[in-house]
């Protein structure tokens, strides 16, 4: 299915789609005059019985959660945007799927563990941040060609302590909402 219209004046041409899952499809972009390259995620369609209120706040509460994440191992997100009645997220660009790096079985102990130390980097700075990922896996898991990792969808995400109060328990159970590939 082709992607729906977004800002190519703003972002450029659309790419190849990098994944789809329960949240929407991200695709490439690629900026004019090899400019920057960006993934851009469509977000999922208000869903049936979902009021639009709902919906907004969802697709909104993603982005925010994104935007106010300043961390090397974090992804960053770049902007928001509806168009023609959809919700697109742009962010940061990181060519390799971390799935498809640990599954190519190259990889030696030295940088097994720079890996794991990246995302518990990552992980870390949530959670200082009174932020719990909930949807942490391989597949929400990319690097840059530098080799640096950084946690991608925050979909799921929810706070568990505000700064001066008490922790608050995550409530609710995602099963089955595993994503064919990254960044969705």
């Amino acid at each position: 299915m082709p992607p729906r219209p977004i800002s190519q004046k703003k972002y450029g041409k659309w790419g190849r789609v990098l994944g789809s899952g329960a949240g929407g499809t991200v695709r490439l972009i690629k900026g004019k005059n090899g400019g920057n390259v960006y993934a851009v995620k469509e977000f999922r369609a208000k869903r049936t019985g979902e009021s639009e209120k709902e919906y907004q706040k969802k697709v909104t509460a993603e982005f925010c959660v994104g935007s106010t994440l300043k961390h090397a191992n974090i992804i960053e997100t770049v902007d928001i945007v509806f168009d023609h009645g959809h919700y697109y997220e742009v962010m940061e660009f990181a060519p390799f799927d971390l799935f498809s790096v640990v599954m190519s079985g190259r990889m030696c102990r030295p940088e097994i563990y720079c890996v794991f130390r990246q995302i518990c980097d990552g992980v870390e700075y949530l959670h200082e941040m009174g932020l719990a990922h909930r949807d942490l896996k391989l597949d929400n898991c990319v690097m840059t060609e530098g080799n640096v990792v950084k946690l991608i969808d925050f979909g799921t995400a929810t706070v568990f302590h505000y700064p001066g109060k008490a922790h608050t328990p995550a409530t609710g159970i995602t099963y089955g909402a595993s994503l064919s590939s990254s960044y969705a």
